[in-house]
């Protein structure tokens, strides 16, 4: 018996490591999710254009969402279109798994400073 409770510690324990790793995975904003976003900015109407915040570095055309707000679950980028704001909410198929995908709705992101990481 105490070999089973022992057995149940470690599963609990990887079990809440992988949680956490993953939560902390997806709280990070990457580069795919941005060039993914950026594709679904203007899903709302074709003859949007993305303008976002372009770079300052020299040689480079990209440009930038203009804020980029994540929590564990999902990753929310605000770019400037031709026709306005849009918010670019991306999210995966399984809650830590999975691919990526994006919905596109108008408006700006709101600053909540207590439930998500600003970049």
């Amino acid at each position: 018996m105490k070999d089973l409770r022992s057995f149940g510690s470690y599963i609990i324990l990887a079990a809440a490591l992988f949680v956490s790793y993953q939560g902390f995975q997806n709280s990070r904003p990457g580069a795919e999710t941005e060039e993914l976003s950026r594709s679904h900015a203007c899903d709302l109407d074709s003859s949007c254009i993305v303008i976002g915040v372009r770079s300052h570095r020299r040689g480079s055309d990209a440009s930038s969402p203009t804020a980029v707000r994540t929590d564990i679950t999902q990753r929310r980028y605000e770019w400037e279109t031709n026709l306005g704001s849009v918010i670019v909410t991306c999210k995966r198929a399984k809650i830590f798994l999975g691919s990526w995908s994006c919905t596109t709705e108008n408006g700006k992101l709101v600053y909540k400073p207590a439930s998500s990481r600003e970049f």
